[in-house]
């Protein structure tokens, strides 16, 4: 649920199936979307139209992407994608 002013109360991430690491980051280059990856694994992407910071990582075969806060995606706050399958 968002707050009055921006921003969420509760950490969330897109999850996006992604097989090839690489492939992904030339898709990205190729469309001139530029990204810098930190020293914790977390990229940053440069969006000059985004209202909000755009961070993502690659774990468990997925990219998790997160907006405004970058530790929202550190290891220890990642779901894992079977976590989520419903049986």
């Amino acid at each position: 649920m968002g707050r009055p002013g921006g921003g969420t109360e509760h950490p969330f991430a897109l999850m996006l199936p992604i097989s090839k690491e690489t492939e992904f980051l030339d898709t990205l280059q190729r469309y001139d979307i530029r990204c810098e990856k930190g020293k914790d694994d977390i990229y940053a992407l440069d969006l000059p139209t985004s209202p909000a910071a755009i961070y993502f990582r690659f774990s468990n075969g997925y990219a998790y992407f997160s907006a405004m806060e970058r530790d929202h995606l550190q290891v220890k706050n990642l779901v894992a994608p079977t976590a989520l399958t419903v049986s």
